[in-house]
């Protein structure tokens, strides 16, 4: 694939996952969604990287024959207000060395650890700020980079963790590369294989029609792939306690959570709050209350 088209497809996968989060529809998108979501990049992003986002969200509704609002109002304004000043540049990328430094002062918690993986990432593949909110975990080879990086004389051997980490990011990532296909889409026959269930059941669990998750034209689709990733997400989360993916799947269809007046992460899923339960997750693994 040229570098353009993945550029394309990274900042298309960037502008979903940010509207699964806000729960609004990617696709088609209002011009309030659009200028929303540039607003919010712009803080993270510059001028020619926002342009690119909306030159891959337009070429995405232009595919499936949506009218897109790239002239609209709202979209214009954004895009006037967020125009750099003459001459103001970005601060130049920290050196590995800086970033190793920045990694070992982190925490030892949860969010420390991410934050460590992820610096010693961008350290061992020389990666920028963009680089790295583009990312998927499921398509990040953690283990492979902080090892290369172990071996280079960028990191100090003072470094307290990184067998941890490698640990961590190892557990983490096989069951998110064991449910995707190349493409990077959930594969419905491996999620099926894995839970030890039939399509039918995972259509079930899902909330989606039989053919959602049996034919390979509504696989792909973003409202299967969405509800596919939520249950393969919350599994991931739950698989390090429960003790495997069955067992996580078990909990997914049965277990009753107060938060969600008792409601199961199933129940959630299929209305649509896949995000609120990862949440919740994400929440009591650092220590919160349930």
């Amino acid at each position: 694939m040229p570098a353009g088209n993945r550029l394309y497809a990274r900042d298309w996968a960037a502008f979903c996952r940010w509207c699964r989060k806000q729960e609004l529809l990617a696709l088609p998108a209002t011009s309030g969604t659009v200028a929303a979501y540039l607003a919010t990049c712009a803080e993270t992003v510059g001028p020619g990287a926002l342009r690119r986002r909306l030159a891959a969200i337009a070429d995405q509704h232009r595919q499936a024959g949506h009218p897109f609002p790239a002239d609209a109002l709202e979209v214009k304004a954004v895009l006037r207000d967020l125009r750099l000043p003459n001459g103001r540049r970005r601060p130049p990328r920290p050196p590995p060395d800086q970033l190793v430094r920045m990694a070992a002062a982190c925490q030892d918690d949860l969010a420390g650890l991410r934050d460590r993986a992820l610096l010693l990432l961008a350290a061992a593949a020389q990666l920028g700020r963009g680089d790295l909110i583009g990312l998927d975990v499921e398509h990040i080879r953690l283990l492979r980079a902080l090892s290369a990086l172990a071996e280079t004389s960028h990191l100090p051997h003072f470094f307290p963790g990184l067998e941890a980490i490698q640990e961590a990011a190892m557990s983490e990532t096989v069951f998110l590369q064991q449910t995707s296909a190349d493409t990077g889409l959930i594969a419905a026959d491996r999620l099926s294989h894995l839970l030890h269930i039939t399509r039918a059941e995972l259509a079930v669990a899902a909330g989606l029609s039989r053919d959602a998750v049996s034919k390979s034209a509504r696989v792909g689709s973003p409202a299967t792939q969405a509800r596919l990733r939520d249950i393969v997400e919350i599994i991931n989360r739950v698989r390090v306690w429960a003790g495997s993916p069955q067992q996580a799947f078990a909990w997914y269809r049965s277990q009753p959570l107060p938060s969600f007046g008792d409601q199961t992460a199933e129940a959630l899923v299929k209305e649509g709050r896949g995000e609120a339960v990862k949440r919740y997750l994400d929440r009591i693994a650092v220590g919160g209350y349930a």
